[in-house]
């Protein structure tokens, strides 16, 4: 036993002999240079361990926790959902960890038209919107050993500086469990205007705690994942009392494949325009443009006026309602109502309903 101070609590000797048997090649397995690579072509808070804003921070990044060889993890969370009384956040499926298939994600698609809406869609839109992206790293606390393996999500400038030191060919590996390096750093300013000043320690040294292996978790398993239809699921839970998240997704399942058959269609009447002599593209022009007046001319003579029911107006969200405001082109001003309910009630004495034509 060194000098210097090596705390632990022990674990079961099966634990131990689990953790010593993933850990085999020189006692830990080594970053992948690949995965490094993945993770480096991506990177354009922490909730666990949390760093001394007042002074020096001095800390040992863990070796992977398996033969992958992931010892870094960047994550993009969507924020603003409550699940089991709890606030909770989940991984954008598009913008997301290079270990995750990139497919459309439906809390992404429901933000772009939350932006385009009212005051309070705006509001849901920026709540929902995902973070910037952090980087999930377990680590050692130099100046606390004895809280033993921690994680923490560090900040983009981290990211971008760890990555860096596993990729350095000067640095053999800086996570290994005995020849490995700490790193300093110390913060100033506050919120956005944080900065981090990181250092390398020198010399290199054996991580300052006993029972790492012991303590290390896998940490791809520390991000809850949910896939498209429970992220549809948390939506309408989540919003769908105060928006229309269902007829906001409604062009998104199949949107790939849409388009798709749409490009595909061009390409086709684009081939069959090529087959067409001049004559024959000229009399296509006319008849397409002759269809298109006609089909103007219906909806002139055709206003399709509609008569709402008590009982669909007070089924409306304050978004619908402010439609049929704006649709029959009724005298009311925001000024007007400072509530969905009294919205409600100008509307139907605008248009002569009463709310005792419900049927019951």
């Amino acid at each position: 036993m060194s000098s210097r101070r090596r705390l632990g609590v022990r674990g079961n000797n099966k634990e131990i002999e689990m953790a010593r048997k993933r850990h085999s090649d020189k006692g830990h397995h080594r970053p992948d240079k690949k995965y490094v690579e993945k993770t480096r072509s991506q990177t354009s808070s922490g909730e666990w361990w949390k760093p001394d804003a007042k002074h020096k921070n001095q800390i040992r990044v863990m070796p992977a926790w398996d033969d992958r060889g992931i010892c870094i993890v960047r994550r993009v969370m969507h924020f603003g959902f409550e699940e089991g009384g709890r606030n909770r956040a989940f991984p954008c499926l598009e913008d997301n960890e290079p270990w995750m298939d990139s497919i459309p994600c439906p809390v992404d698609h429901v933000i772009a038209k939350m932006v385009k809406g009212d005051k309070d869609e705006r509001s849901a839109a920026s709540d929902l919107k995902a973070s910037s992206a952090r980087f999930l790293v377990q680590i050692v606390d130099c100046n606390d050993i004895e809280a033993g393996v921690q994680k923490w999500a560090g900040p983009l400038s981290f990211g971008k500086y760890f990555l860096s030191l596993l990729e350095d060919d000067d640095i053999e590996d800086i996570t290994d469990p005995e020849d490995g390096y700490d790193i300093y750093f110390e913060m100033s300013g506050s919120g956005r205007g944080t900065k981090y000043d990181y250092r390398l320690r020198a010399k290199s040294s054996p991580i300052a705690y006993d029972d790492w292996e012991e303590d290390l978790d896998d940490l791809l398993e520390t991000i809850e994942i949910r896939d498209t239809e429970e992220l549809i699921e948390l939506l309408v839970e989540n919003y769908g009392n105060a928006f229309d998240i269902k007829e906001y997704l409604e062009d998104f399942e199949g949107e790939t494949e849409k388009k798709g058959k749409k490009k595909k269609k061009a390409r086709e009447k684009d081939e069959e325009d090529e087959e067409k002599t001049p004559a024959q593209k000229r009399k296509a022009r006319r008849a397409a443009k002759a269809a298109a007046e006609e089909e103007e001319k219906k909806k002139v003579e055709e206003p399709g006026e509609e008569e709402w029911t008590a009982e669909e107006i007070l089924a409306m969200n304050k978004r619908k309602l402010l439609k049929v405001v704006k649709d029959e082109e009724l005298p009311i001003e925001d000024e007007d109502w400072d509530s969905a309910k009294e919205l409600r009630e100008l509307i139907m004495d605008e248009l002569n309903i009463k709310e005792e034509d419900v049927p019951f």
